[in-house]
């Protein structure tokens, strides 16, 4: 494999393994994100109550929501977590969460999360 190439893979997954620990370590993420076309899920609770509740008290209710105080449950209380050698600082700004990490380059990069898994 190109040396390039495995270093993004590895870069990629190391982000995606810092939020699965965050969630991890937090116990899990709350809400749900409705789509567009999505009438809700109360609506679809009308004829599948059943259904509803099962699906509403599993995990699979939950991924999606907006980042916010009541859907983050990791730690972004400026900490900061080494992973496969690269640092990664997690933080607050204005009420927007963030984590700031090294890429592939080297280049410090800051990106924001906007959604929970």
């Amino acid at each position: 494999m190109n040396k390039n190439l495995e270093i993004l893979m590895v870069y990629k997954s190391n982000i995606f393994m810092l939020l699965i620990i965050q969630l991890i370590s937090a116990g899990g993420v709350i809400s749900a994100v409705i789509e567009n076309d999505f009438v809700g899920a109360k609506q679809c609770a009308i004829c599948h109550q059943q259904q509803f509740d099962d699906w509403n008290t599993s995990g699979h209710s939950k991924p999606m929501a907006e980042a916010d105080k009541t859907s983050v449950l990791g730690n972004f209380s400026n900490i900061d977590i080494s992973f496969h050698n690269v640092q990664n600082h997690f933080f607050t700004e204005k009420g927007k969460y963030w984590v700031k990490t090294t890429d592939v380059a080297g280049q410090q990069e800051t990106h924001q999360i906007r959604y929970t898994f």
